[in-house]
């Protein structure tokens, strides 16, 4: 999966919220310049997101949404989620 360069694809993408306050992208990124394509992630926080464009903008970069998810994340998804949340809570905490 490929965008046409002008930045990532976020597939099978949800929005979740973190601490009350912030909301993030969750899902799986293609054509990023850090992460293999395929990679579960969470962005930056979200800054704006417009579905009929297809875009959405967090702090850290713009992404293209592609495919977004339905139901609830799975248990394997929300394990892999909590274990990142907590090593940001940590690294925030200390930094």
């Amino acid at each position: 999966m490929t965008t046409d360069g002008k930045g990532p694809v976020i597939e099978d993408w949800r929005i979740i919220e973190v601490d009350g306050t912030d909301r993030h992208l969750v899902g799986r990124i293609y054509d990023h310049p850090i992460l293999h394509d395929g990679a579960r992630a969470i962005t930056s926080r979200l800054l704006w997101i417009d579905e009929a464009a297809a875009a959405a903008r967090t702090q850290s970069r713009l992404y293209h949404l592609g495919r977004k998810g339905t139901g609830p994340l799975s248990d394997d998804w929300a394990r892999w989620l909590d274990f990142m949340l907590a090593i940001a809570w940590r690294a925030k905490r200390t930094g």
